[in-house]
């Protein structure tokens, strides 16, 4: 079961790459898919 989060604040691939290695820290196994022009991120 995925779970996809809209993040209105998304700017960049640095944004993209904080949220993926923040989600990891918890899950480390999770696959993180962040769409930095829809302004998602799926785990």
């Amino acid at each position: 079961m995925a779970l996809q989060m809209n993040v209105s604040n998304i700017t960049g691939e640095k944004c993209a790459k904080t949220i993926t290695d923040s989600i990891h820290v918890m899950e480390p196994d999770a696959k993180v898919d962040v769409d930095v022009n829809a302004k998602t991120v799926t785990v």
